[in-house]
């Protein structure tokens, strides 16, 4: 490799460094935030109960599953109403032609389900979506 070739090479490596270390920077101070909010937490805590030992309370574990890419999720349950040619849906009806057209399984149906009804919610803030009725009985369609 040429000495030019090298030295973008040796740039790009520097900036991407530069930029991990920045997240790494970024993460330890999140991380004694958080511990500082555990420590206030332990506190009010013995308030309530003399007898709490720290670290006595598991940590939940928070695993963030992506049913859908960017963008993905709108553009199919406008699809969904577009094929309905106008025919009001119900929203678990469309979340379920969502799974159909995005080949998922039914073990996916209610995290599915929850995020098709909040995908509905902001299309209707975005005027695309139009809702009629409320709750179960709520039926949607595409806005004129």
């Amino acid at each position: 490799m040429n000495e030019h070739g090298n030295r973008y090479a040796e740039a790009a490596l520097k900036f991407r460094r530069a930029k991990l270390a920045g997240e790494v920077h970024a993460l330890r101070k999140q991380m004694k935030e958080k511990l500082k909010q555990i420590e206030l937490l332990d506190a009010t805590l013995r308030i309530f109960d003399p007898d709490y030992k720290e670290g006595s309370i598991r940590p939940k574990r928070y695993v963030r599953v992506p049913l859908f890419s960017h963008g993905e999720m709108g553009r199919l349950i406008l699809d969904v109403l577009r094929e309905a040619n106008g025919e009001p849906l119900a929203g678990h009806e469309i979340a379920a032609r969502v799974r159909a057209k995005a080949n998922m399984p039914d073990a996916t149906k209610m995290a599915v389900t929850s995020r098709v009804l909040s995908g509905l919610t902001y299309l209707k803030q975005q005027k695309r979506v139009v809702k009629a009725g409320h709750k179960l009985q709520a039926r949607w369609t595409l806005a004129p």
